[in-house]
C-alpha cells in the first residue's frame, strides 16, 4: 500500500477468543512482520490493552495509535477497547478516534477505530 508516496505495509488481524489461539496466532504473525518500513497492524485483538496479547505485539516496537480513542465492543454499548490499531516504523499518529454514529451501530458489533498518521517518528 502507497500512502503520500511512501509505502505503508497494512495487516489485519482476527485473533481468536481462546488464549492459546491467540499465541498461536501471533506466533505466526511476528515471523512475519517487517522490521524496517511502515507498518500498521490493526484488528480484533479479543483482549484488553494490558492483556498477553497486546503486550507481546507492543514488544515488537509498535505503538498503540489509539490508545485514548475509547472503547470499541460492543456497538451496542461499547464498554471494551479490544480492537486495535497499531504503529511502527516511521509512521506517527496525529489523530484516533472511535467512530460512534448509529450507522456503525448497526453495521457489526464492534464500533471501528479512526487513526490518522503522518510520515515520521513519534515524538
Amino acid at each position: 500500500m502507497l500512502a503520500g508516496g511512501e509505502k505503508v505495509r497494512v495487516v489485519v488481524v482476527h485473533l481468536g477468543l481462546d488464549a492459546g489461539e491467540r499465541e498461536r496466532h501471533l506466533r505466526l504473525l511476528l515471523d512475519r512482520l517487517p522490521r524496517t518500513e511502515p507498518l500498521v497492524v490493526l484488528g480484533d485483538v479479543n483482549e484488553v490493552p494490558d492483556q498477553p496479547s497486546w503486550r507481546t505485539l507492543l514488544a515488537q516496537g509498535l505503538t498503540d495509535a489509539a490508545a485514548h480513542a475509547g472503547p470499541t465492543f460492543p456497538a451496542s454499548a461499547p464498554a471494551q477497547r479490544i480492537d486495535a490499531v497499531l504503529v511502527g516504523y516511521g509512521l506517527r499518529v496525529t489523530a484516533a478516534r472511535v467512530l460512534d454514529v448509529p450507522a456503525a451501530r448497526v453495521a457489526s458489533d464492534h464500533l471501528p477505530v479512526v487513526v490518522d498518521l503522518a510520515a515520521g517518528e513519534e515524538r
